[in-house]
């Protein structure tokens, strides 16, 4: 097994040019705010198209309001661009092919360049980005040979640990050297107008693929597939969901996938994964433009017998769940409002989705699963309980042993950013730290029930 060297980094504010490499890695040209705010300002004929689909903009102004307000008072328009969901239904649908969901993330990347993003408001997001990133959660496996990963995200491992597994089972049998990565891909950073740390982190990750002959990458995360399609362009990103459509699904659940102790999926019974149920669709809107991967999945859907009533916003023009650009933690109000318009469209009926974060913020207000539950189920344990709370970290630790447990040529956890520099740790042993883990949980719920009892 290769031992990776320590790599160095340059850091702080425009350390890393936009026109520059990082290793192998060469980054896009972002527009500027000015920029996006004049052509917005322009293109924008207030036709109100946006505006009735959006609570945002039906609270703040149409699209072409806020790009002439910012040159008045660009503090305030930068600091209205934290509650857009950033979700792109308002670049979707307008008739002028303006595009004002890159002038808000444009005016995010401006404020937090300005210092004037307060950050410690989204300290719960970035703090979990920042333990997917760490060396407790990270795990790079890659065989001998290996040209094709599995990137499967932070939450579903965690959420969905048994499907996981069996997925990544099902993509070994058709790709034998396929590889696993564990690991963030810095999406909230990203959001949140934090590009010199998002390229710097998301960089080095990229870099460290490349290097080791990584040229594919099957994901299961929408945000990471956008992640990747915009900051990886010389790499192939597809989702697991074309290649299971292409590649089909096994004719029985073998389990060769599973590692001891997995949780079950969130469904109620083993007939909810079977035939003779409707549903509706959710499409994550990060992936509103892929409409390969919207046809593969309800492909998958209806090879499983399942019928499919879509909702009026569906594939292209769907709707956020509410969780996009991490506007609840600024205005959870317009978060819910996108909630409850999904709840209504959706009529009562089992929502499906093919995103774990869509799954478990939409599961607040509705009955919502995630496909690949339905394409993976786990019947001897079918009715028990979806990870909450504290387990889902646990079964990322589970999970993360049964990855070291594979065969690799190559094989890291993430090193850690200190100051300048990249410094991988020692090796962690998965045994002391999923014990180290779990009486740290036992230890918080303790505390918890003395406060409250």
């Amino acid at each position: 097994m290769k031992k990776q060297p320590q790599t160095s980094l340059p850091h702080g504010t425009g350390s890393i040019a936009r026109s520059g490499h990082f290793g192998q890695v060469t980054w896009p040209v972002l527009p500027e705010a000015a920029a996006t705010a004049a052509a917005v300002s322009a293109d924008c004929s207030e036709c109100m198209a946006c505006v009735r689909q959006c609570a945002f903009l039906d609270r703040h102004g149409t699209p072409k309001a806020l790009a002439d307000a910012y040159t008045a008072n660009p503090q305030k328009i930068r600091d209205l661009a934290f509650e857009c969901s950033l979700c792109g239904l308002c670049t979707t649908i307008c008739p002028d092919k303006a595009d004002p969901a890159a002038m808000f993330l444009a005016l995010r990347r401006e404020s937090t360049a300005a210092g004037e993003t307060l950050l410690p408001r989204y300290k719960p997001i970035l703090g979990y980005e920042k333990l997917g990133n760490s060396p407790f959660f990270s795990c790079y496996s890659l065989p001998e040979g290996c040209d094709t990963i599995f990137f499967p995200g932070c939450t579903l491992p965690g959420k969905h640990p048994h499907a996981t597994a069996e997925l990544f089972a099902r993509i070994r049998r058709s790709i034998p050297a396929a590889g696993i990565v564990l690991d963030c891909c810095n999406k909230p950073s990203h959001d949140l107008g934090r590009q010199d740390h998002f390229e710097t982190m998301f960089g080095e990750l990229l870099d460290f693929l490349m290097t080791n002959g990584v040229r594919t990458v099957l994901v299961a995360c929408p945000n990471c597939h956008k992640v990747f399609s915009q900051y990886a362009p010389a790499m192939r990103v597809r989702t697991v969901y074309e290649f299971l459509h292409e590649n089909g699904l096994p004719d029985a659940i073998t389990q060769s996938g599973t590692f001891p102790g997995a949780a079950a999926p969130t469904v109620d019974s083993v007939a909810e994964a079977g035939a003779d149920m409707t549903v509706t669709v959710h499409d994550p809107c990060p992936l509103r433009d892929e409409s390969g991967t919207h046809d593969a999945v309800r492909a998958l859907l209806d090879s499983k017998g399942i019928a499919i009533v879509e909702m009026r916003h569906n594939r292209k023009k769907t709707l956020c769940c509410g969780e996009g650009g991490t506007v609840a933690m600024r205005a959870n109000d317009l978060a819910l409002a996108w909630g409850e318009a999904r709840s209504r469209e959706a009529q009562g009926k089992t929502v499906v989705t093919y995103c774990a974060g869509c799954a478990n913020y939409l599961g607040r207000h509705m009955k919502t699963m995630h496909i690949l539950d339905m394409l993976f189920p786990q019947p001897e344990t079918a009715k028990t309980a979806p990870p909450a709370g504290l387990r889902p970290y646990l079964e990322r630790l589970k999970f993360k042993r049964y990855v070291k447990s594979l065969p690799a040529a190559v094989y890291r956890e993430r090193p850690t950013r200190v100051g300048k520099r990249f410094v991988s740790m020692p090796r962690l042993d998965s045994k002391k730290m999923l014990a180290a883990a779990s009486v740290a949980a036992a230890a918080l719920l303790w505390l918890l029930i003395s406060h409250f009892a």
